[in-house]
C-alpha cells in the first residue's frame, strides 16, 4: 500500500464512486486509499454500510478486519460460525 500517491488518487476516488456507486472496484479502491491515508473511520464506515448490504462479502469483511486490526481493535463477530 505505500506504492503510489495516494492523497492525488483520493479526490478521484471520490469523484469515480460519487459518479459510480455501484461500482464495488471504485469503492474498494476508495477505502484503500483511506486506509492509506490513515482515514481509518472512513474506511471503516464504508465497510460495514457495504457489508450490511451483502453479509457474505469476504473482500470487505477481509478489509473491514485490516483496518479493525490497524487501529488496534478487535473484531466483533456479527454471528457464530457453525462448528465442525
Amino acid at each position: 500500500m505505500s506504492a503510489g500517491n495516494w492523497a492525488a488518487a483520493k479526490p478521484l476516488l471520490d469523484q469515480s464512486v460519487q459518479l459510480q456507486p455501484a461500482d464495488e472496484r471504485f469503492a474498494e479502491s476508495w477505502e484503500l486509499a483511506c486506509m492509506a491515508l490513515g482515514k481509518f473511520d472512513e474506511a471503516e464506515k464504508s465497510l460495514r454500510s457495504r457489508l450490511a448490504k451483502s453479509p457474505t462479502d469476504w473482500r470487505s469483511t477481509l478489509q473491514l478486519a485490516d483496518v479493525l486490526v490497524t487501529q488496534g481493535r478487535g473484531a466483533t463477530p456479527a454471528r457464530r460460525s457453525p462448528t465442525c
